[in-house]
């Protein structure tokens, strides 16, 4: 799940149905933060078999990543919202996008892709794989399947090493996120961080079982959803709460809401003020 200024995007995935033999598919759904129903967005596919993975957003478009019957990025305006391939034959792992460009992982690289619509190699990989990745304005944050978490120039370079995590999950099921000063990821159901300088991990919370799907910071806290809960931790004082339960397919946050989906396919969202944050 993701937000911009205007709407919430969000992917629902139905599986495919042995019994009665109906192949799966993704649908990409958005709801305008002014009002009005849940909508479906015409994701280009034939609308039975495309299955989504990824979606990111920047100030004019949307993009999702489809790992089944091709592996490929799309793209669709938010002005003019017909779905345009933007890049084939890639089978994205990870992804995000802000107004300077997109930039996606897939088993064997980290790649760009800018305004111009220029495709650029950044980092190559050829033994451990990247699993997620993560942006600030100047670099892009990766952890790979040794659980060595990385950072390099956005525009490509050499890459520094900023911690390994010697127990980290090789799971694709997770994010990351960057605050001013950290690194955030998931190792199953705890929550990890080092400094973005590079140093020692440290544990944030050991959580409760269930792995953890999303995570986002917002500049005082770091949140994240195991698919039971979403707790918060003060980067100050370090206390947890829990914020909101159910939360189906991770959460959003922008300056006023968080927004979620829950179980039984229901939008939610939750004033700042409302919990206390």
């Amino acid at each position: 799940m993701t937000t911009d200024h205007d709407r919430v995007y969000w992917t629902s995935n139905l599986e495919f149905n042995t019994i009665y033999d109906v192949p799966g598919y993704s649908r990409l759904l958005y709801w305008n933060k002014k009002g009005g129903p849940i909508v479906r967005l015409d994701t280009g596919g034939n609308g039975k078999d495309d299955f989504l993975t990824r979606v990111a957003v920047d100030s004019s478009s949307v993009y999702w990543a489809i790992t089944s019957p091709t592996a490929e990025i799309r793209r669709a305006s938010k002005t003019n919202p017909i779905a345009q391939i933007l890049v084939e034959n890639e089978a994205v792992v990870d992804m995000a996008a802000d107004d300077a460009g997109l930039l996606w992982a897939t088993d064997t690289s980290i790649k760009s892709r800018d305004t111009a619509g220029s495709v650029k190699t950044l980092y190559v990989y050829s033994m451990q794989h990247p699993v997620y990745l993560t942006l600030d304005s100047k670099f892009v944050f990766w952890k790979d399947s040794a659980g060595k978490v990385l950072r390099g120039p956005r525009a490509g370079g050499t890459s520094v090493l900023l911690a390994t995590d010697p127990t980290s999950s090789s799971s694709y099921a997770g994010a990351m996120a960057a605050s001013a000063a950290y690194v955030y990821w998931p190792d199953g159901a705890a929550l990890m961080r080092c400094p973005k300088a590079g140093g020692a991990i440290e544990l944030v919370a050991a959580g409760n079982g269930h792995d953890i799907d999303t995570v986002s910071v917002d500049g005082a806290y770091v949140y994240w959803s195991d698919g039971d809960r979403v707790h918060r931790w003060s980067e100050v004082s370090g206390q947890p709460e829990d914020i909101a339960t159910d939360p189906d397919h991770g959460f959003a946050l922008d300056a006023e809401r968080m927004y979620w989906e829950s179980s039984d396919g229901e939008l939610y969202a939750l004033s700042r003020c409302a919990c206390g944050f």
